[in-house]
């Protein structure tokens, strides 16, 4: 009797949407190779976009655009430091509680956690070329005691 699969509560096609609907969202974004890059970055340190762009080699307004996305999900927040704004991930919690809840019942959230877990962990074999970041942040440190 221990090892008997796990009853999976019954709901309709549309229920369960409303619950992967998040989940979805935000496997969607991560999918994009370019769009992760930038958040495993992230999960490193806080970095304003000058220092992204130069770290990724994308352009500026690519850079703007993942982080409005990255945002959204909920994945990385902004707060500013005089002239500049620096991003960061933040810790995963893709689900309310109410879904987090129902999708533990089935054992999805925790699959789904541990996948996310495991993109954070792939942030380590990130090879940053570090004198080129350095520089830039020599270059962002030089223009913010500018502006003092």
């Amino acid at each position: 009797m221990a090892n008997q699969p796990q009853v999976l509560p019954t709901l309709s096609p549309t229920g369960m949407l409303s619950y992967l609907k998040p989940l979805a969202s935000l496997l969607k974004v991560l999918s994009n190779p370019k769009k992760l890059m930038v958040w495993l970055i992230l999960t490193k340190r806080p970095l304003a976009v000058c220092q992204l762009v130069e770290a990724t080699g994308l352009s500026q307004p690519l850079v703007s655009r993942y982080l409005k996305e990255l945002r959204y999900e909920g994945i990385v927040v902004a707060r500013r430091e005089g002239q500049f704004v620096f991003y960061e991930a933040v810790q995963l919690a893709p689900f309310s509680s109410a879904n987090s809840q129902l999708l533990s019942n089935i054992q999805l959230s925790n699959a789904a956690l541990a996948i996310l877990e495991n993109l954070r962990a792939l942030a380590v074999n990130i090879k940053l070329d570090d004198e080129r970041l350095q520089k830039v942040l020599d270059v962002c440190s030089l223009a913010s005691s500018d502006g003092d």
